[in-house]
Order: structure tokens, then sequence, then C-alpha cells
């Protein structure tokens, strides 16, 4: 039976011992945790992995209870029905019947009521010292079935200063709508750290291929395999399952065939693409035309456009976590893996002659050019002069709906400016048939939810925050933009 299976989260689970580590002392000195990282980057691998090891860990002086939970399976994502799902994983083991209603109109007080009749039950079971860990699978796919805050502002009460505060800690995994979750004072769960997933190291990356492979490969293969797939876990793991099923051709131009195979039978990369900011593809791009694929990061910064320079590095942690650079030099990035750097080029609109994976006569990418790069795939809605598409625009729109969710202001105004920038998305999202994104509606939409928000009582900070993000719309929005400091 083949031992490698890329889709099943946990399958021959390896590396990442320090960041497991690192967790399990976070959580006995009280921390909590959020798991950043790109689809099939790991994330719930290692929140399974964690499971295990919290169930393995000796019960003093705390006893760990690990509860996992994964948002995407439930059918209501209400306040009330998440508060609901952690008490039943609480008292699962305690009680007959652990599914109880929550007061809809406060749900929060509701779970603490019923908090204070398990509590006992809790202690008599396992100790006056139990902690429950909710392991919290794509938290961030909340964020746009909430109509407010109000359950991530309760979740950061029940694990700061509640009088359950003790018996809880959380480890949640997501994507860029969790960064915003926690990225600031004024964010509803900044008080979880921040733990980045990135690509497999080396000797982790030799235990994957041992597991179905003990006798090796020949010297040739292995690196060839590292080079490919950059020792992202979730790539590895992949082509090392088609290996398997066909042993007897296991030479490099197999591999190339197997590469299209994988690239048929799934579409990650896509779901990658989504989530990456016109910063990450110029980023990207300059690596990838960079010899070795490789380059220091002021060399990254200087030959960034000026409006997208701030976010360098964001874009560069971005990249890395999910696992399309390797950033372990964190001075000199480098591509990581040749698939999705070959995907890439292939998807955006590029001439072959700057495209690295056609350069003649060498692995080498081409000598980058003195220009700033723009990059944006027709097939995306994308413009190739303005440097940013539809799909990027809306992206930013899906994230300044997070941040305003996020921001500490009066309810009234905070639901009118979220539905003002619902305009927007809704243009961007569903314009006239055959026709481009009405930006003059997209841009009277951004000014209205920024004149709301200049309004109302709030933290100028959280302000400021909401119009660092819009001024990233500048590019799509060309000389409408100019009203934005």
């Amino acid at each position: 039976m083949n031992p490698y299976n890329c889709t099943k989260p946990g399958n021959l689970f390896v590396g990442y011992d320090r960041l497991l580590q690192q967790l399990l002392n976070g959580l006995r000195d009280g921390n909590s945790f959020a798991l950043i990282g790109g689809r099939r980057c790991g994330k719930t691998s290692l929140l399974l992995q964690l499971q295990k090891e919290l169930e393995q860990t000796a019960p003093q002086p705390l006893r760990f209870l690990p509860r996992y939970l994964d948002i995407q399976e439930l059918d209501q994502r209400t306040c009330q029905n998440l508060f609901e799902q952690v008490y039943s994983l609480t008292v699962r083991e305690i009680v007959t019947e652990s599914q109880q209603s929550m007061n809809s109109e406060k749900p929060y007080q509701s779970f603490l009521k019923a908090m204070d009749q398990a509590k006992p039950l809790l202690n008599e079971k396992y100790g006056a010292d139990w902690v429950i860990v909710l392991l919290v699978d794509e938290l961030d796919v909340a964020v746009h079935s909430l109509p407010n805050d109000q359950f991530f502002q309760n979740l950061r009460n029940l694990l700061m200063i509640s009088r359950f505060h003790r018996h809880f800690r959380l480890v949640a995994s997501g994507v860029n709508n969790l960064e915003q979750l926690i990225s600031s004072g004024s964010s509803p769960l900044n008080n979880l750290r921040a733990k980045y997933l990135s690509i497999l190291k080396i000797k982790p990356a030799r235990q994957l291929l041992n597991a179905g492979f003990p006798d090796g490969f020949d010297e040739d293969l292995e690196p060839e395999l590292f080079r490919m797939t950059g020792r992202h876990p979730y790539l590895l793991q992949g082509l090392l399952e088609y290996l398997w099923n066909n042993q007897n051709h296991w030479d490099k131009k197999y591999l190339k065939s197997y590469v299209q195979e994988f690239l048929k039978d799934h579409n990650t990369f896509d779901n990658w693409l989504k989530k990456f900011r016109p910063t990450e593809h110029a980023v990207y791009q300059i690596l990838a035309k960079a010899p070795d694929g490789r380059m220091h990061v002021k060399e990254i910064k200087m030959k960034l456009e000026a409006a997208l320079q701030p976010q360098w590095e964001s874009a560069l942690q971005t990249l890395s976590y999910h696992g399309v650079i390797d950033d372990s030099d964190p001075d000199e990035p480098e591509i990581a893996g040749t698939i999705f750097r070959d995907w890439y080029w292939d998807k955006m609109p590029v001439s072959k002659d700057t495209n690295p994976a056609h350069s003649k006569g060498s692995e080498k990418a081409t000598d980058p050019p003195n220009t700033p790069i723009y990059i944006v795939n027709q097939a995306y809605g994308g413009s190739i002069h303005s440097g940013m598409s539809a799909e990027d625009a809306l992206q930013i729109f899906k994230e300044l709906q997070t941040l305003i969710h996020c921001l500490n202001i009066e309810e009234r105004a905070k639901k009118q400016a979220l539905n003002a920038v619902e305009q927007g998305k809704i243009e961007l999202e569903h314009p006239k048939p055959d026709k481009e994104p009405d930006k003059d509606s997209i841009n009277t939409a951004l000014k209205t939810t920024t004149d709301i928000l200049k309004s109302a009582e709030g933290s100028a900070g959280a302000l400021e925050k909401f119009i660092q993000r819009t001024q990233r719309l500048a590019p799509y929005l060309g000389q409408l933009a100019d009203w934005l400091p």
C-alpha cells in the first residue's frame, strides 16, 4: 500500500520539532498561538501532531486536554454556535449530553454560566489544574461569516481575564485574515503569538523520503526532488506518491511527467495565487529572475516600485509561509522549488526571453531587469499596465472588511463602514456583463467608508491603519485615488 498521500492531513508527519516544542512550552506558560500558513502548507497536520503530543504529555503540573475544531466543518458560524461548540468539546468526557444551547442574545455570558456548573465535574475528573487547549483549524474562515467581532473579543476575554482564563488556551490556524486578527493593538486577538510555517529542513525531508523508500535513491534523484519541490512537505509527498506507484521509472525524465500529472490532479497553486498581492508578485518575480534565485533583501527593496516598498517585509513573510521561498537566511532569501516557479511563469504574461524557466544552456535565471516588474495574468482579470488586477483589489477589500471588524469603534459606525465597503466589493465581484468593474463606484465606496471612520469615535491609530491598507489600491484606481493622503 502506498504510504504517501499528500491530501491526507497528518500523513507521515515529519519536522517542525523546534516549533512544536515552542508551542508546548508556551502553552505551559499560559500563552496562546496563531499558526499562519498557506493552503496545503501543513497547518492541519501540525495541529493534529500537537494534539498527539499534548495527549502524551505527563499530567503534572498541568493536565492538558486538547480539543480539535475545524471551522470549515460547521454548518453555522455564529457567536452562539461557536461557543456551543467550545462548551461541547470542553465537557464531552464528563456529561452524557454535551450539547447545550446558549442564549442567542448573550452567548458568551451563557457559556460562562454553563462552565460554572461544569467546573466541579471537570475538577473531579481531571484535578484542579485542567487546561482545555482549543486547536481551532481555519479560524479566519469565521471572519466573513460573523456580523461583527463579538466572538473574537469574547474569546480574547476568555483567554486573558475571565474567571476561567487559567483553564483555556488557544492554538488557531489560518492564512491572511488570521494575520489581520492578531496584527495590531486594536485587533481582537492580538494576544495570540504568531508562528509561521515554512519548508522542511534537509533532515526531516529525508525522513519523508525514507518512509516509503528505506533503501534511498541514487545520488542524483534526491537533490533533484528537493530542487523541484523546494522541500515543501505537500509537494514533496505528492511527487513521492507518484514515484512509489512507478518504482521502475525513477529517472529525471519521468519526474517531469509526474509533475505534470500532479498539476493536473491538484489546483493548490491557484489558491496560493489568490492570496498574493501586487507586492508578493513583484518580490517573487525579482527573486525568480535573480542569479541562482536569491538576492539580498536590500536589493529586493531597491528594485520595488516606491508604492510597493512599504510592504516588502510582509510580502517575504507571505511567500515564506506559502513555502515558495526559503528565508532560512533572512538577509538573502531564495526561490524554493522549480515546480511552482515554472507554473507561475506559465500563468503570468511574461515573455520567454525573461522567463528563467526558458534560459538557454543553463538552469540559472536571467539577470533581473533594471525597470520595475509588473505581473498580472489576464485569466485572473488583470491589467499588465496597472500591476494590479481586480482579483488583487478584491483581496484588499476583503482585508479591509476584516480590519473594520477589528476596529475599536462604536458599533453603529462599524456597521455603516462595513456596508459602504461591501458596495465596492460587490462591484469587484459582480461587474456588469462583459464589462470591467466600475472604478468610480469602487472609489466612491472607499471614500464613503473613510469618511465614516474619520467621524467615528475610536482610536486615530485604527483609522491610520485602515488608510494605509486603502493606499495599496492606488495602483488599481489610478488618478481616482488622488484623494488618498
